[in-house]
């Protein structure tokens, strides 16, 4: 078998970065030499049993004597074709070695390893050796030297994944390499395993002299100081497809830092691929951490295993999302089948039936991915599934059809860490404008209050500068002791703000409030009246302040911009507070600003959007592609018709211009909320990064409120996207106005200034189309589910899409979610589709079959169809054709299905380029 080869050996040179060099092998943030295309390019030199992979998985063997024989026969008769077996946890093996110290439940008269190559020869099964390299237990015999250790020299003592008697360790020592180069000889030299899957490979922040020293050699510099700071687990390289940055996004040093520890992984992952090639030419490598530019080359496949339940109230079509993100590489993306789903906010619950673990397979096939079983139910008919239909789920030769890009984040990110720093409040400018605090917590002096539009913090001397009338323009400073007293209340129920003289105040004179405990239900409000603002924002509240002692560290906040009519938000709570810090003297503290929908369910800021944004398209029976955000690059996007934008809030300047480019060139841009507002190290810019491709500038906010709703306006000529019920509106809006886009929507109600703001802005631009939604629709649908939404975006896709969609699915009994993908060798398009009939949180035991499927599908250009076919049903549909469009109706919809549009032969059977369908838009750009 062909093998490609593996990275370059030698001395990786290092190029510069801020203060420092930083390895030339490592990518920068953000940014990729070329595109990330994944099934678009997969690998075809795969061994045949990696190329519908049909996994089951245990993480460390029945320990009695013919138990793991017992097991592999179990899962060989579901039909499972290879097994990965636990073998090496926290540095102790699950067999006999000759070398390591051995688990205190390995029995001396079994080897579960030997016994399962047994009965996997006999079952024409393959094994892969599992080893957990992360962590080392308490009485190996390098224990203390392999662990991390702290910026002092000490041992780090942090329980490695919360087990006692454990600890992480540091992958830079060279006894750990050493240790499981001769772990990986032993498994796969020695017994024969087939390769090794290798959990938990991760640097982590450690100080021991090997670190320190190859920090020096790689990057000419000593560790930065501080950085212990961000902890011990700051950096777990699993389900990123780049680095993340350790501390500040926009330190140069923590991303020098960073990216050496990305350095030192890549290191590692080469060093345990050619480990495992090096004692068996054809073994198979499969790392659990996702592979980054730079170590793709070692993999043979990855595992998609996502330990995440924010932002997830629904959790039906929760593992949908997640092979769908992790289908992005070119090798197979492995996901766990773990029985249990997860809600946010909710206990745990365990997955009982064959039927509801049956349909956590179906997702995962139907997005590209191939389930990992860890348990025998609901694995029988997907596995006979996959068995019997290997050539609709192959590898190498199927190929996700570009149509609509959906790009996100499944985890808070660095970037996001930098938006919520800094994260202020919008403003109308003008005279209206008004500040209150309120008793939050006692004893606390409060001597000046500063509201700032420029990002910066304020300090002593700035504040003396802008109160002479020299300070910034951006810049409001007001002595808390100056409060409006008409409209201010200083005492009620024994509770009172009291002024006192104070020499150390900058003046003259704090506030305090006094009489009360830690109150959640404030009564005094001291108001204040701002000068004229000549900036929408956002503006970001700090106080000078004491706090003498943990426990009296805070108060609450409000603003209102019609002069008190009206506060945001409308009942103070811990997202809009000064303080959790507790200076001993005065020092300037940042307040917080996190509003927080209406009533219903808490949201997340950044995740919530793409979250509901996904089950929006998922339940509109539109196929959906994610990718990272990393992919915002134009050859990624090569072939996509349409980007989805759900509050995508940081971009950088290049990826602005390509998406400028790439509406010009045809495409289809839908992009919600504070998109663009920031840049990739967090910074706010002063509008939309994309405002030119919306069409609008941003003015302010308009925090929610109950009785607000979205409703479509009645302007002549203008498409139907907004049904005319309406939505309600549960989360802030901001507010824009329009330039050269016209309003479709209007967002109207209590709170809502005028005759409303826009609430869907629709351009067109070149040969593209635009719709903005500047409100959080797409992350109420995460919590709430109201079903408008979903007939808005399908009406929005369709619209910016010109009509051109391969497949929309529609079914009056049942929600059926479609993904969409193409065989040219075999000249066919398959579409998998997935009923979503059951409660979207609820357990069930059974999935009713829905009727009456209608699906209409496009036929590409330069295709002739030949036949419609649902495969598994083994059926011919009936079908109505009209331009480049059919429509078929499936009878019936059990749990899954494939429908095969089969072409007349003698078409064009290479891989299709994105660049030879003229449907397709040129993204372009840089």
């Amino acid at each position: 078998m062909m093998r490609r080869a593996l990275l370059c050996a030698g001395t990786v040179l290092c190029a510069a970065e801020g203060a420092g060099a930083a390895p030339a092998s490592v990518s920068e943030r953000m940014t990729y030499a070329g595109a990330l295309l994944g099934r678009l390019e997969p690998r075809q030199d795969l061994p045949a049993w990696m190329r519908v992979p049909r996994w089951c998985t245990t993480d460390s063997p029945p320990w009695g004597k013919g138990e793991t024989a017992a097991l592999v026969h179990g899962f060989a008769d579901r039909h499972a074709e290879v097994l990965r077996l636990g073998m090496f946890w926290g540095g102790m093996s699950h067999y006999p070695s000759a070398f390591a110290p051995h688990s205190p439940s390995l029995r001396a008269d079994v080897d579960p390893l030997a016994e399962a190559l047994a009965a996997a020869r006999d079952r024409n099964m393959r094994v892969l050796a599992y080893l957990n390299p992360n962590a080392v237990r308490e009485g190996h015999p390098l224990f203390d030297e392999l662990c991390i250790v702290d910026e002092s020299g000490r041992p780090w003592d942090v329980k490695a994944y919360g087990r006692e008697g454990t600890r992480y360790v540091c992958l830079n020592n060279p006894a750990f390499l050493a240790f499981y180069s001769r772990a990986i000889a032993e498994l796969v030299g020695d017994y024969g395993a087939d390769g090794i899957y290798v959990d938990g490979l991760s640097p982590h922040i450690c100080g021991c002299r090997h670190c320190r020293e190859k920090f020096r050699a790689d990057t000419g510099q000593d560790l930065p100081q501080g950085i212990a700071a961000f902890g011990p687990l700051t950096v777990l390289w699993e389900m990123t497809s780049d680095w993340d940055v350790v501390g500040e996004v926009d330190n140069p040093s923590h991303r020098l830092y960073s990216r050496w520890l990305m350095r030192c992984l890549t290191e590692s992952t080469q060093a345990f691929a050619a480990a495992a090639r090096s004692a068996r030419k054809d073994a198979v490598v499969v790392f659990h951490t996702w592979p980054k530019p730079d170590t793709l080359s070692c993999y043979d496949g990855t595992l998609n295993e996502i330990y995440a339940s924010r932002p997830w109230t629904f959790t039906l079509w929760k593992r949908a999302e997640f092979s769908n993100w992790g289908d992005v590489f070119a090798v197979p993306s492995l996901v766990n089948i773990y029985l249990r789903q997860e809600p946010w906010n909710e206990p745990r619950r365990p997955v009982t039936s064959a039927a509801e673990a049956r349909h956590l397979y179906w997702q995962v096939l139907a997005n590209g991915a191939y389930p990992n079983s860890w348990n025998y139910l609901g694995m029988e008919r997907p596995f006979a599934v996959m068995r019997d239909h290997a050539d609709c789920l192959d590898f190498p030769t199927t190929f996700p059809t570009p149509f609509l890009a959906l790009p996100r984040p499944m985890f808070a990110e660095a970037r996001h860490r930098a938006v919520g720093a800094n994260t202020g409040v919008c403003l109308q400018p003008g005279c209206e404008v008004r500040l209150r605090i309120l008793e939050r917590e006692p004893g606390g002096r409060i001597d000046m209050l500063c509201l700032r539009a420029d990002g910066r913090p304020p300090s002593d001397d700035d504040c003396r500068r802008t109160l002479a009338g020299a300070g910034a323009a951006k810049a409001v400073y007001l002595p808390a002791a100056a409060f409006d007293a008409r409209t201010s209340v200083t005492a009620a129920g024994g509770r009172r703000w009291t002024r006192n003289d104070d020499p150390l105040a900058l003046g003259r004179a704090h506030m305090v409030s006094e009489g009360h405990g830690n109150t959640r239900e404030p009564a005094l409000a001291l108001t204040y009246r701002l000068p004229p603002l000549a900036s929408p924002g956002p503006w970001a509240l700090w106080a000078r302040v004491v706090f003498p002692g943990v426990g009296s560290d805070s108060f609450y906040w409000q603003v209102s911009g019609d002069g008190g009519a009206t506060w945001s938000p409308d009942a103070p709570h811990d997202g809009f507070a000064v303080g959790w810090e507790q200076p001993q003297a005065y020092a300037w503290v940042r307040a917080r600003a996190v509003p927080r929908p209406a009533g219903g369910a808490p949201t997340d800021r950044f995740l919530s959007p793409p979250t509901g944004m996904f089950a929006a398209l998922l339940h509109a029976g539109l196929p959906v592609r994610q990718m990272h955000p990393n992919h915002i690059h134009a050859a990624s996007l090569d072939g996509f018709r349409i980007v989805v934008l759900a509050n995508e809030v940081c971009l950088s300047n290049a990826q602005c211009a390509m998406l400028l480019a790439f509406v010009r060139g045809g495409g289809g841009l839908i992009a919600t909320h504070e998109t663009s507002l920031y840049d990739l190290e967090g910074r706010r810019r002063d509008d939309f990064g994309l405002a030119e491709v919306f069409g609008v500038t941003l003015q302010g906010t308009v925090p929610p409120a109950e009785g607000q709703r979205v409703v479509p306006t009645a302007a002549a000529g203008m498409p139907a996207i907004v049904p005319p019920e309406g939505l309600a509106n549960r989360e802030e809006h901001l507010a824009v106005l329009p330039r050269d886009a016209a309003v479709a929507a209007r967002l109207l109600g209590p709170g809502v200034p005028g005759e409303g703001v826009p609430a869907l802005t629709l351009k067109e631009m070149g040969q593209g189309r635009v719709a903005y939604l500047p409100g959080r629709l797409d992350s109420t649908y995460s919590v709430s589910g109201q079903t408008a939404f979903v007939r808005l975006m399908g009406a929005a896709v369709d619209w910016v899409a010109r009509g051109r969609v391969p497949v929309q699915v529609t079914c009056a009994e049942g929600l059926v979610g479609a993904t969409c993908f193409d065989q040219p060798s075999r000249n066919r398009r398959l579409v998998h589709l997935v009923s979503y009939a059951a409660d979207w949180a609820a357990a069930f035991d059974r999935l009713a079959p829905v009727a009456n499927v209608q699906v209409r599908l496009e036929i590409p250009a330069g295709r002739r169809l030949r036949d419609v076919r649902a495969l598994l049903s083994g059926t011919s549909l009936t079908r109505e054709t009209a331009d480049h469009t059919i429509r078929v109706t499936l009878p019936s919809l059990d749990e899954y299905e494939i429908l095969e549009l089969s072409w007349e032969p003698g078409e064009d059977s290479r891989e299709p380029s994105a660049h030879s369908d003229p449907n397709r838009p040129k993204p372009g750009g840089p």
